[in-house]
């Protein structure tokens, strides 16, 4: 992600310059196709954003529906203190 975002902001702002360059004359039509040129790149890039944070929450959420569940059983005695904290230790 952090290389994508890198390579997002140097395109975008290679693609904002010449637009702006050629937006001012009559190249109206190379100004727009520099802007398309970046979306193409803006669109795959919200996509792997999007998928990357939903594997994020999932993964979070499954971490503490998991300690949850740990907690109960040494409320219970069915696990020790120690077995507790080995397995918490493992999901943070």
């Amino acid at each position: 992600m952090r290389t994508m975002s890198i390579i997002g902001i140097i395109w975008f702002s290679i693609c904002f310059v010449l637009m702006m360059l050629m937006g001012g004359s009559e190249k109206w039509v190379a100004s727009a196709g520099w802007g398309m040129f970046g979306i193409l790149y803006a669109i795959p890039y919200a996509i792997a954003v999007l998928t990357q944070s939903s594997k994020i929450k999932n993964l979070s959420r499954t971490h503490a529906e998991e300690l949850i569940k740990l907690h109960e059983l040494k409320e219970k005695g069915v696990i020790t203190e120690e077995e507790f904290e080995d397995k918490k230790s493992q999901y943070l």
